[in-house]
């Protein structure tokens, strides 16, 4: 088993997917645990959309205690004024298999309140007919959540489930937990998640509302996220190849459970910088996991450790020169043995030539690593976000001491958007 584990964590190295943190469970043991520095098992870590499957339950929750019914219409929960029917007509359910009214996440095409926005869009489709994928729908149900409880979503599920002290979801500018995007929390939060799942409630959710959550409701045939999501959809959670279910996050969250084996897989990484990076690490777990599931003995453990970003040794430098564009904006570089900077705007970037370093991201709380790879008049520099958004920003830069040309190139939800760009620098 040590065999094919090892390979399997030397294959995600190889192919440059970027995980931080691994359980892998059969038959309710973990049988193995990776990690790559700085994560660790006890760190908070984005799960981008898994946040939807939390919600999930948590409306298991309100069927449970009587206070909903998945037939009742969404409208007759919030007061905003519906110019039509078809808004009218969406129920709770509709909005739990993504079949509501809209193609598209309704806050991302209008200004204003996130909430307002899904009662005054102008709808697509008649809702409960076709899937499509849709975050406000699980922004909205959120916000049921807490109006009927009187309790921000999450510490409504930890009256009832035992979710790490830790863990949080952030919070809209409405006050308003994101249901669809926001949970931060730990490999053993998502383990539970999955187990409530698994076990259709532990008992606590009512158990014919968890068995409709993971059985097919949408048809996703078309999605273009990889073919493990094109078998279907349930409640707020992917169906797969293995006639499981995924909770399934952007940049490679995932609680996916293979029943035909019984194991489960899960995940915290940041893959946004690799387009269906999500599947190639499913690939990778079908070939070599899945198809030797008969060797991962439930009664043996496997520990592996690795690093983010490898230590490389490489000859220190002693540079610094300051640059200015054509449109007066100040570059400078900067570097002393075996850190630097590079500073464009008055936005720096502390980097090592040697090991990882962390330090805060310009005009965020955000924590980064970076490191630069050193070539004659060139830098290759390597930066992840490791915080409340992940995210990967590769810089390349050619210097010298008259000229300096960079090119950068940024891969996240919000705050690298702006890093995307190639500039050049004269000497001033």
């Amino acid at each position: 088993m040590e065999n094919i584990l090892k390979t399997f964590y030397l294959k995600i190295e190889e192919q440059k997917l970027n995980v931080d943190g691994l359980f892998l469970i059969k038959k309710d043991q973990i049988v193995s645990k990776a990690f790559w520095h700085p994560y660790d098992e006890n760190q908070l870590h984005r799960m981008y959309s898994i946040s939807k499957s939390l919600t999930m339950v948590a409306i298991g929750l309100l069927v449970t205690e009587n206070k909903i019914k998945l037939t009742d219409y969404i409208t007759n929960y919030f007061d905003y004024k519906v110019k039509d029917d078809f808004i009218n007509q969406m129920t709770i359910k509709d909005l739990l298999t993504m079949q509501t009214a809209f193609t598209q996440t309704t806050y991302k095409k209008s200004e204003g309140s996130w909430l307002e926005s899904f009662f005054t869009t102008q709808p697509d489709k008649k809702p409960g007919t076709i899937f499509s994928y849709d975050t406000s729908a699980s922004y909205v149900l959120s916000a049921l959540v807490e109006k009927l409880s009187g309790m921000k979503m999450l510490d409504y599920v930890k009256k009832y489930f035992n979710f790490s002290k830790e863990s949080y979801m952030i919070p809209t500018t409405e006050g308003i937990s994101h249901g669809g995007s926001t949970l931060m929390a730990t490999l053993n939060d998502l383990k539970l998640l999955g187990d409530i799942l698994k076990t259709n409630g532990l008992g606590i959710i009512d158990e014919h509302y968890m068995k409709e959550a993971k059985s097919f409701q949408s048809d996703t045939r078309y999605t273009t996220d990889g073919f493990d999501f094109t078998y279907g959809y349930g409640y707020q959670t992917w169906l797969n190849s293995k006639n499981g279910f995924t909770m399934y996050g952007m940049g490679g969250q995932l609680v996916y459970y293979d029943q035909d084996n019984d194991i489960t897989l899960i995940t915290v990484s940041n893959l946004t910088n690799i387009p269906n990076g999500t599947q190639m690490l499913l690939n990778l777990y079908h070939q070599y996991i899945g198809n030797n599931a008969s060797l991962i003995n439930e009664n043996e453990f496997y520990a592996y450790q690795g690093k983010k970003i490898k230590p490389i040794h490489q000859q220190g430098l002693n540079f610094y020169q300051t640059y200015e564009t054509k449109d007066q904006d100040k570059i400078s570089l900067s570097i002393s043995q075996d850190q630097g900077y590079l500073t464009i705007k008055d936005q720096k970037i502390r980097f090592s030539l040697h090991d990882q370093i962390e330090d805060e991201f310009p005009n965020t709380k955000e924590k980064y690593i970076a490191q630069a790879i050193v070539k004659p008049n060139k830098l290759y520099i390597t930066l992840y976000l490791i915080s409340e958004e992940l995210g990967t920003l590769y810089m390349d830069v050619s210097y010298d001491l008259k000229t300096i040309v960079i090119v950068s190139k940024g891969f996240s939800e919000n705050y690298l958007k702006e890093w995307n760009f190639n500039i050049k620098g004269e000497k001033v």
